[in-house]
């Protein structure tokens, strides 16, 4: 199972996996999302080059997934101490949808596959408005960290299994 990051979007615009490979591929052509079906646009790996560094999926209001996981979300930052707390609670509230990545290994480094992932980041950070969370380490805006996942809280992957296969999720427990 891999590491997972997300971006929540609480941009009023839409969001498409084509959208997102032409921002990469101007930053880099060797950038590449290849989709399981051509007209998907929501779920796709990344490739940089040769090397799948990837899975990104997007998912928004309505769709069970999105309206579950937010759930979960929503209620393990209720739970976090941190002073930011309702910072990162409202814009949970307010997001519109989620940009899940499940980062690879690939027999690569950890911080190469993260410098290959970066620009999407970074450009999600200049053209939409939301917050980038990563398992086991919290929420960050465009500056930094924004609220630590509590040391008190264990946090866990969950897969949720739907016809499209796996998809990543979050539960936490005290």
């Amino acid at each position: 199972m891999g590491y997972y990051m997300r971006f929540f979007d609480t941009s009023s615009t839409s969001l498409t996996i084509r959208e997102i490979e032409s921002a990469m591929q101007e930053l880099d052509s060797r950038y590449r999302l290849e989709s399981p079906a051509p007209s998907d646009q929501k779920q796709a790996d990344l490739y940089l080059a040769d090397g799948l560094y990837a899975e990104v999926e997007i998912n928004q209001t309505g769709d069970e997934l999105f309206d579950g996981e937010m759930k979960e979300m929503i209620e393990c930052v209720q739970e976090n101490e941190g002073d930011n707390r309702a910072v990162v609670e409202q814009v949970l509230k307010d997001t519109k949808r989620v940009v899940a990545v499940r980062v690879l290994g690939q027999d690569r480094d950890s911080d190469e596959i993260l410098e290959g992932i970066q620009p999407l980041w970074d450009w999600l950070f200049s053209t939409r408005s939301g917050l980038l969370q990563a398992d086991g380490e919290g929420y960050y805006d465009e500056s930094g960290l924004v609220l630590e996942e509590g040391d008190s809280r264990a946090y866990s992957s969950v897969k949720r299994s739907t016809a499209d296969g796996a998809l990543p999720a979050r539960a936490c427990s005290a």
